[in-house]
């Protein structure tokens, strides 16, 4: 009968945690995505979208992860905003002066 301790030291591997990788977060990729092209065709539910999956994108941010992405993301979607609701209408510049004044004499 072996009375010896059964371990052996040389053969214990122990547990390294792995090193977290820079993964892009989907949702904030998709918010931009939306943004960009909300903003250049004027879709409103794009806007929405965007700014939608963008916040749940916020929300499950980690501590250690840049901002400098969210910050660039949010600026993009608030030019949005703000180029849909209050700037100029579609069709602003194609409208053709009247042609009333031309038949008052």
């Amino acid at each position: 009968m072996y009375s010896g301790d059964p371990k052996r030291p040389k053969n214990i591997i122990y547990y390294s945690h792995p090193q977290p990788e820079e993964s892009t977060d989907m949702m904030q990729f998709l918010s931009m995505i939306f943004g960009i092209c909300s903003f250049m065709f004027r879709v409103k539910w794009g806007i929405w979208l965007a700014l939608i999956l963008y916040l749940s994108s916020y929300v499950n941010l980690r501590y250690c992860q840049e901002q400098k992405n969210f910050i660039m993301n949010f600026s993009l979607i608030m030019m949005g905003f703000f180029m849909i609701y209050f700037g100029p209408k579609r069709g602003f510049m194609n409208k053709q002066p009247s042609s009333n004044n031309n038949n008052k004499k």
